[in-house]
């Protein structure tokens, strides 16, 4: 399989960009700054952009499950059909259990791609087989971090389809969405994944002073 593990609070937002796009696209907001700073700067001013950072920072299997979780807001209001759910319940079924078996019934690389949310993140499954080929003899890699650059794709577009068609309240969701995916508080099961810091401010911790052992020390 193809697949990214998930980056540090204090990685170069650059880092997370570089899975989805060219160095000439990174947002300057974030330019300069480490993973949870850029994701503080940009959640307000430019959400779109931190649904972006969230998708590359996150590993892959994260990834796809914060997008599976987008999407089923969707499904929630109405707007996903029989097919869509049923291809969604496919792509959870793999990140509950990332097997070949599992991720061939959701497609294979080869499938067509469609213009919707469901479409989008189904192909970002299909492709962490790891290999864009038919012919599995002779296997052609994906480029690195694709599986994440659609799972960015499928949330931007489902936060368009909202149906108030404000889809800044939307994006202000999915954010949150994705904050407590990379910081290991919603999972497919309780525990399915070793803790991990976010993509929230690290906690200071302070470190105890060392006692000089003067005569005025307690």
């Amino acid at each position: 399989m193809s697949l990214l593990p998930c980056l540090s609070p204090s990685t170069p937002a650059r880092e997370a960009f570089a899975r989805l796009m060219p160095e000439a696209e990174f947002p300057a907001l974030a330019r300069g700054l480490a993973s949870w700073q850029a994701l503080s700067s940009l959640k307000d001013t430019e959400p779109r952009n931190a649904i972006r950072l969230i998708a590359g920072w996150l590993s892959t299997r994260e990834a796809i499950w914060w997008g599976a979780l987008c999407l089923a807001q969707l499904s929630k209001v109405g707007l996903l059909n029989q097919t869509d759910k049923a291809k969604l319940e496919k792509v959870v079924a793999w990140v509950q259990e990332p097997s070949n078996q599992s991720r061939d019934a959701v497609g294979t690389p080869q499938d067509e791609v469609s213009p919707t949310p469901v479409s989008l993140l189904a192909a970002a499954t299909a492709l962490t087989a790891g290999s864009i080929s038919p012919d599995k003899k002779n296997p052609v890699a994906p480029p690195i971090g694709l599986s994440h650059r659609l799972v960015s794709h499928a949330v931007l577009l489902a936060a368009t389809l909202w149906p108030d068609r404000d889809s800044s309240s939307c994006l202000s969701h999915f954010i949150q969405v994705g904050r407590d995916v990379a910081d290991v508080k919603i999972l497919w099961k309780p525990e399915a994944l070793p803790a991990h810091p976010g993509l929230r401010q690290p906690q200071l911790v302070l470190q105890p002073t060392r006692k000089l052992k003067n005569i005025w020390e307690d």
